[in-house]
């Protein structure tokens, strides 16, 4: 059986599975057949492209350009490929070229006398296409630094994605995989620019996402096949009509506040946008229900279903319309929607709208429900309007609903929710659903969210008792709330809740503000994240502001509410105008930044996506849509390094959760998926009672051993046993969320020491089997302070040995006393020893050569004998090097380095290497200079010949020596 590597079982197979022809389950038709050029075709290559600093293939877009737009001259192909080449090599240059790609720019045709747009893609006719895969493409981005890529794929000689192959047996290689994209796009930014998305895979798991991304959340898992069929994963993926509309209908780039950003749509984005866009196709079917879960990208999705049906001719010039429910969401869509570049036009009133519909508008729309208030019947009968509903849950009920009905009788009515209603006049369902069996036309529920890390699970704690509002007066509030539909009600009612008056007590408000700012000292600070404090009134938020200030730095909060014409100066002083709260907003969203804490009643509590949030601090009666909606502002996702936030939490002060079933009424279904996603903390506590109590297993194992070899049986009990040092990391990193979220506490604090000593025995397991991550960069401030400054003993649970890396070690190693040392020990003492050398060409080999060697160890590749075998040439290549740097120069050193490789073949290594480095250094701009790079090339193979070497080795010798020496 072959060696398993990232070649042998991602890097070919892809490659075998993209060259055939087509692939066929069933009905299911898979377009493929792409040319391949593979490692060993670099003339093939060359014939493409002048250097390797070309990043478009130039031979082949001229060809292609000429053949989609016969309209250009060849000068203005010229001028094209030149344009695109000059593009800033950042997020802005991308964009433009995924415009171009797209079809939306263009280019002045002089014998027109006027700017056309050019076409780079035929999308329409997939097979006009060139469609090319590159292997190992390497580009040069200046003298110093060059890229190489697994595969690349071009379309017409540009190219557009490149997929990163990563070995099915390393453990670390998500990570690792992840690192590497983010240094292309440092290091290969001229080749970037160009390319849109990339996959990384290791044939168990098939992971996309945008090129110039900001974090690990940005990949998502491409789902249409399940996990273990990687032939199929490949197939569908890299379908030719797939990866087109893939690369330009599901990208997007937006500009907000911030710098411009780039998206990608999800896998379930992608199926509901699709699933809509049929809909709007077919006869008779009037209807359907996106039931996305809170926090799952609702936004992005009717946004590039809007663009597409606005962009499909077969709906011949439609009318889109986009209705939400409040003015705020309104203005947050029509953000969304400018900055993502779509032209919209915004109904400044009901007239506006009577207006626009009447007269017969082609195009997008955006409004509110409100201003459909008594349409007349019939206003616009057309069958191509199409009007998507956010918040269709609430949206329309009642009369405003059958009003906008009534007015477009031949729409195509989508309604997107998260929190749909089963019963009453609001059934969302009744509305919606009719035209499917399962009354929606896409589901992507919280258990699905969740599982796929779209978002994060939530815990619940409650406050001490003296705080909670009485049972019996918090079940007729609730009581009350039952027909609350959305904001106003919500405000409306509020003011008759019997509870009102005890949420707005001064006295009450600064004892809970007490509270908040020692549990937010303790539990969220330390942590990187900010806070929600989310209070009854607006009147209520003033109050909180003002106890918190006495507890906290007065700029560590900040009060976000509306203005109302009535309101008391008091209120007013904490008005931010629109420049005020945007700056708010954004700096909220940095960790870096002020304010760590907004205190709100109403808004932020809809629509608004901050990572960071990880605590909300809930002082308001609410039920059902209105408080899931809430809520769900913690359940984003948040990463920064490789540390990830766990999850979301909800400290109640109300008391609301002391019985889900009465504060969130759903159906049994929608019931067990909120279940799934909200949870008591208590729960926690005797999860990581339970976890470390198991754990005491692998503590007890290892504590017979002297601590100066605790690290090696560590290492070598998981190398031997590589399923439970994955149950392992599965158990730590889990038990280290808990203790995140907990500590300091009571269940927490019983297992200090324990919990210390498993996770020294998880960063000895993960830095020895894992060389390559970085372990602490995950672990949080609680826990490294755990580690470092509240140890009871002076020295750690494990201890590896430290090897001096010198003539003495290589002695003993050659003395056949293999069984005294510790191999680890020794892998990791050399890797200190290099780390501390700069970047040679040899010390980059060594390294190299260390790290190879280590991998192998660990995937039992090679067994321990064998090791040690490769350390001892290691340790004397490294001995011997260190000791020619003090005589010879570097580029000496390097030359005779490499050409040791060849020392059964090269008669005078030393004379052939001194003979060399004198004709390198006769020629300084070999490096810049093609032709004088070819001369030295002609003249090196010329001295290896003349060593009697035939003339195809020498030229594979004259080959890795100019790119080692290139390195």
């Amino acid at each position: 059986m072959g060696r398993i590597n990232e070649y042998n079982a991602v890097q070919k197979p892809t490659l075998t599975y993209l060259a055939q022809e087509k692939a066929q389950y069933g009905e299911e038709s898979y377009l493929l057949g792409y040319e391949i050029i593979t490692k060993h075709q670099k003339d093939k290559l060359n014939q493409l492209r002048t250097t390797e600093r070309d990043a478009i293939l130039k031979k082949i877009f001229f060809e292609k350009v000429k053949e989609l737009n016969p309209f250009l001259s060849d000068s203005e192909v010229e001028k094209l490929y030149n344009e695109l080449n000059q593009l800033s090599a950042n997020i802005s240059g991308n964009q433009t070229v995924w415009e171009y790609l797209k079809g939306l720019r263009g280019i002045d045709v002089e014998a027109e006398k006027r700017h056309r747009n050019v076409k780079l893609i035929d999308r329409e006719n997939i097979e006009k296409n060139h469609f090319l895969v590159v292997e190992e493409f390497e580009f040069q981005q200046d003298e110093n630094t060059k890229i190489r890529l697994d595969i690349v794929l071009f379309i017409n000689g540009i190219p557009v994605l490149f997929q990163e192959n990563k070995n099915p047996e390393d453990e670390n290689a998500l990570t690792v995989g992840y690192e590497q994209v983010k240094r292309y796009e440092k290091e290969g930014k001229d080749l970037m620019k160009l390319i849109q998305a990339f996959v990384l895979t290791n044939n168990h798991w098939f992971l996309y996402g945008p090129t110039w991304f900001s974090s690990y959340k940005d990949l998502y898992n491409y789902r249409e096949e399940k996990v273990g069929n990687f032939k199929k994963l490949v197939e569908s993926f890299y379908d030719k009509k797939r990866i087109v509309k893939f690369l330009t209908d599901y990208i997007l780039f937006v500009e907000k506040d911030g710098p411009p950003q780039k998206v990608i749509l999800k896998p379930h984005q992608i199926e509901a946008v699709e699933r809509i866009v049929q809909r709007a196709g077919e006869e008779g079917k009037l209807r359907g229900l996106i039931w996305h879960a809170q926090g799952s990208g609702k936004t992005y999705t009717m946004l590039v279903s809007a663009k597409l049906i606005l962009e499909d001719p077969r709906f011949e010039n439609p009318t889109v319309l986009m209705v939400v429910d409040r003015n705020e969401l309104e203005q947050q869509l029509f953000n969304n929607l400018s900055s993502a570049g779509l032209n919209v036009r915004r109904a400044e009133s009901k007239i506006d709208l009577l207006n626009l519909l009447r007269e017969d508008y082609r195009g997008l729309i955006l409004t509110t429900i409100h201003k459909f208030n008594e349409f007349p019947e019939n206003l616009n009968t057309r069958k191509n309007i199409f009007v998507f509903i956010d918040e269709a849950h609430r949206s329309t009920g009642g009369d405003l609903g059958n009003h906008l009905i009534r007015a477009l009788p031949n729409a195509t009515i989508i309604g997107f929710t998260g929190t749909p209603r089963l019963g009453g006049e609001r059934n969302t369902f009744l509305m919606f659903g009719r035209d499917d069996e399962g009354k929606y036309l896409h589901k992507y529920g919280m258990i699905d969210s969740i599982k796929d890390g779209t978002t994060l699970p939530l815990h619940y704690q409650h406050a001490p008792s003296e705080y909670l509002v009485d049972e019996k007066k918090l079940e007729e509030d609730l009581e009350k709330l039952k027909e609350c539909y959305d904001e106003e009600d919500l405000a409306r009612i509020t003011e008759k809740l019997s509870s009102k008056d005890i949420l707005e007590d001064p006295n009450r408000i600064e004892k809970i503000a007490q509270y908040i700012a020692e549990h937010f000292r303790k539990y969220v600070e330390p942590l990187g994240y900010k806070a929600f404090v989310v209070a009854v009134s607006r009147k209520a938020c003033v109050l909180y502001k003002k106890a918190l200030d006495k507890y906290l730095p007065s700029n560590y909060s900040k009060v976000v509410i509306s203005k109302y014409y009535n309101d008391p100066e008091e209120i007013k002083s904490y008005y931010l105008n629109e420049e005020e709260e945007r700056r708010v907003r954004e700096d909220f969203k940095d960790p870096e930044k002020l304010p760590k804490i907004l205190i709100v009643t109403d808004k932020l509590l809809t629509g608004y996506d901050a990572p960071v949030l990880y605590c909300m601090y809930l002082d308001k009666v609410m039920r059902d849509h209105m408080l899931l909606q809430a809520i769900a502002r913690v359940n984003r996702p948040y990463e920064k390094d490789e540390r990830r936030k766990p999850a979301g939490l909800i400290v109640d002060f109300v008391g609301l959760f002391r019985d889900l079933k009465k504060a969130l009424e759903f159906d049994a279904e929608d019931f067990e998926e909120i279940s799934y996603a909200l949870e008591d903390i208590q729960k926690l506590r005797e999860e990581f009672q339970k976890g470390m109590e198991e754990s005491k297993e692998y503590i007890n194992s290892f504590i017979a051993c002297p601590p100066e070899e605790r690290a090696e049986k560590i290492a070598q009990f998981f190398r031997e046993n590589p399923d439970k040092y994955k149950e392992f990391k599965e158990t730590y990193k889990r038990l280290k969320d808990i203790y995140d979220i907990l500590s300091p506490d009571e269940t927490t604090g019983k297992y200090l020491e324990e919990f210390k000593k498993l996770t020294e025995i998880y960063r000895t397991a993960k830095s020895c089997l894992e060389p390559s991550s970085v372990v602490d960069k995950e672990l949080s401030d609680k826990v490294k302070e755990l580690i470092y400054k509240h140890s009871k003993t002076q020295e750690y649970f494990t201890q590896g040995k430290k090897y001096p890396i010198d003539e003495h070690l290589l002695e003993r190693l050659k003395s056949g006393r293999e069984e005294e040392v510790q191999i680890y020990s020794i892998f990791k003492s050399l890797e200190d020893e290099l780390s501390q050398k700069q970047d040679t060409p040899y010390y980059m080999d060594l390294k190299r050569r260390l790290k190879n060697l280590w991998e192998e160890y660990n995937r039992k590749q090679v067994e321990t004998k064998q090791a040690l075998e490769e350390i001892k040439k290691l340790l004397e290549d490294f001995l011997k090097v260190k000791e020619e740097e003090a005589q010879k120069p570097m580029l000496l050193i390097s030359i005779h380095y490499k050409l040791k490789n060849y020392r059964h073949l090269i008669k005078d290594i030393e004379g052939l290497s001194q003979k060399i480095y004198e004709l390198i250094e006769g020629k300084p701009y070999w490096r810049e200079d093609k032709e004088e790079e070819r001369m030295l090339r002609l003249e090196i193979l010329k001295l290896i010949k003349n060593e009697g070497i035939d003339l195809k080795l020498a030229n594979r010798i004259q080959n890795e020596l100019i790119d080692f020496l290139k390195q």
